[in-house]
């Protein structure tokens, strides 16, 4: 049995309705809350482009949320992968002890 044309329109609303919410959620973040977390981005800092929500943004305008998930998970693990790249920076810098770290009087 064909589903009425409505049914597909109806589907086509709610996932415009449900990419407009989150794109604006995105932003509501960005100028409300990111400014004050007191971090950014490792992704954003490590390649000096904008952070994960830029980018996930770019996503849902190109391609929305539904067929937009793979490409949103794949920006968080890039992510991820910065921060354990930049963590690792920073404990390389530090001077090594080898097994033992304890400065001993």
């Amino acid at each position: 049995m064909k589903k009425p044309l409505i049914y597909f329109a109806l589907i086509a609303i709610i996932c415009t309705q449900i990419n407009l919410i989150s794109y604006y959620s995105i932003e509501v973040y960005q100028k409300f809350i990111s400014p004050h977390k007191g971090y950014k981005c490792a992704y954003g800092v490590l390649h000096e482009t904008g952070g994960c929500s830029e980018i996930v943004q770019q996503i849902i305008l190109t391609q929305g949320v539904y067929f937009g998930m793979d490409a949103i998970k794949n920006q968080f693990v890039n992510c991820s992968i910065a921060n354990d790249r930049l963590t690792k920076d920073i404990r390389s810098s530090e001077p090594d002890f080898g097994c033992c770290s304890i400065f001993i009087k």
